[in-house]
Order: C-alpha cells, then sequence, then structure tokens
C-alpha cells in the first residue's frame, strides 16, 4: 500500500484532532444534557450472532459532540462519529469505523447508532443500538441490533 503526499498531508491534522480529543475528553459531572467524558461501554449481542464475545471498551466524548470509541475485537479498528442531545437526557449517537481481515488489510466498514439514556447522576447511560456492516464497495453485508450500557470512569486519586 502507498500513501500519496495529498493523504500525508492530512496526517498532522488527524494526529491533532485525535490529542485534541484525547485531552478534552475528561469525566465531568453532568446535568443530563452532555455525555462529555470518558465510559466504559458493554454492549449485548444478539443470540446467534457468529461473532466472539464482546469486552467492555472505552469511549471519549467531547463537550462539541465528538465520539471516539475502541472496538471490542482486534478485528474490527476504533469507531469515530458525534453525539447529539434529542430531549432532556436522551441522545443519538452515530459512529462509523473499518474492520479488518486476517492479514491486516480493511476488509469493510461498519456504522454503529445508538439511542440512549444518560442517568439522572449522570454517571451512566444505557439504550439500544444498531449495527450495519458493509464491504469496501458499501454494499450492506448485514446488520444487528442489541442493548448498550455504559458507566462513567471516575478519577481515582493514587495514594
Amino acid at each position: 500500500m502507498t500513501i500519496g503526499r495529498r493523504t500525508l498531508r492530512y496526517l498532522p491534522a488527524a494526529a491533532v484532532l485525535f490529542l485534541g480529543i484525547s485531552a478534552t475528553a475528561q469525566p465531568s459531572p453532568n446535568s443530563g444534557q452532555s455525555l462529555e467524558g470518558a465510559w466504559q461501554v458493554s454492549i449485548t449481542l444478539p443470540e446467534g450472532l457468529p461473532a466472539p464475545p464482546c469486552a467492555p471498551a472505552g469511549t471519549l466524548a467531547t463537550h462539541d459532540g465528538l465520539v471516539l470509541a475502541e472496538s471490542c475485537w482486534g478485528f474490527a479498528g476504533a469507531a469515530y462519529g458525534v453525539w447529539a442531545r434529542t430531549a432532556h437526557g436522551q441522545f443519538a449517537i452515530t459512529m462509523t469505523g473499518n474492520s479488518y481481515g486476517g492479514d491486516g488489510a480493511v476488509a469493510g466498514t461498519y456504522k454503529v447508532r445508538a439511542k440512549v439514556t444518560l442517568a439522572p447522576d449522570g454517571r451512566s447511560f444505557s439504550g439500544e443500538y444498531h449495527t450495519d456492516t458493509f464491504d469496501v464497495a458499501g454494499k450492506q453485508l448485514g446488520s444487528f441490533t442489541g442493548r448498550i450500557r455504559a458507566v462513567c470512569i471516575q478519577l481515582e486519586l493514587l495514594n
């Protein structure tokens, strides 16, 4: 695989964006109006889905509506996307990412859409998600739905 000069010039901007997301996504008490923070996310998979169990994964949500989420599987890359408040304590999330074959090459993409409710204390959220999978040409291969639950990562001081 070769990377053209045009692509290379965007790499520093991508690095700055990634670092900016990491720097601004600190846990904070919120009033039911924001998903800003660092979250430990768990999902349930539908029965019969030919996939290994999904381990909890980290997700960062910034105050300005960006999301960066690690995948719970080694064959799927990190997801990136957006979140928005739809009503008091209610949020919509859309993310996309790449899937990889055994040789490490991009084998397809995935898109996740979720509808979640933030707990009154702002320290957890739960809801439902829908995932669509696509081949590298963009043809839809399948979809599945499930439940999502997240807990805000809290600062723990080292004694």
